[in-house]
C-alpha cells in the first residue's frame, strides 16, 4: 500500500493532466481521466484500512473534485474536516466553494461527460466554420446527443452566457458551467 506522501504526489500528477483551474473546474481532459481515477482508487484503498486519515479524506476529496463529483468532494471534505481538531477559515471557505459548486453542477441539465462532449464538437465545428453567432452547432449536438428537455438545456447554456456557439464554449464549457 503506498504512504499519504505517495498518494499525494500520485494525485497531483493526475492533476496536472486535467487543464482545469482551483476554481470554476471544467470536465477533466480525457488523458487525465485513467489518472484521476486510479488515484482515486488508490486513495479509497488507503482509506479502508486507515480511516482516520484526515488527509486521506482531503485528498479524495480533492480527487473527487477534479472529477466533477462535487458531493462526494464534500462529504470526503467534510470527513477529514471532522477529524482535524480545528477548522481554519480556508477550509471553511473551500467547504463553502464545494457547496456551491456541488449546487450548480445540480441545477445543470448537461453532465459533465456531455458538456465536455458538446465542448469537443463546438471545437471542431468552430475551428471548421467559425462562429455565425447562432447557437446552430449547440441545437445541432443536442438534437443528435441530448434531445430530452432541449429547451430547457438551451436555456440553461444561454443562462451561463452561451448565447452563440462560440460563447457556448468560451463561457460554459469551458468555463465549466
Amino acid at each position: 500500500m503506498k504512504t499519504i506522501a505517495e498518494l499525494r504526489t500520485l494525485l497531483i500528477s493526475a492533476q496536472r493532466l486535467t487543464g482545469q483551474s482551483s476554481y470554476e473546474r471544467r470536465a477533466p481532459s480525457p488523458k487525465s481521466v485513467p489518472a484521476l481515477l486510479a488515484a482515486k482508487a488508490e486513495i479509497a484503498q488507503f482509506l479502508s484500512q486507515n480511516a482516520e486519515s484526515a488527509e486521506a479524506h482531503r485528498l479524495l476529496s480533492m480527487a473527487q473534485e477534479c472529477l466533477l463529483n462535487y458531493p462526494a468532494a464534500r462529504r470526503s471534505f467534510e470527513a477529514a474536516l471532522s477529524l482535524l481538531n480545528q477548522r481554519n477559515p480556508k477550509d471553511l471557505k473551500h467547504l463553502a466553494l464545494l457547496k456551491e459548486y456541488e449546487s450548480k453542477w445540480l441545477d445543470f441539465p448537461l453532465t459533465p461527460e456531455e458538456l465536455a462532449s458538446l465542448g469537443s464538437f463546438l471545437s471542431a465545428s468552430l475551428s471548421a466554420a467559425g462562429c455565425n453567432h447562432s447557437a446552430e452547432q449547440t441545437k445541432q449536438w443536442l438534437t443528435k446527443h441530448s434531445p430530452d428537455k432541449m429547451e430547457a438545456k438551451l436555456k440553461a447554456i444561454r443562462h451561463w452566457g452561451g448565447y452563440c456557439d462560440c460563447e457556448a464554449l468560451a463561457n460554459v464549457v469551458q468555463s465549466g458551467a
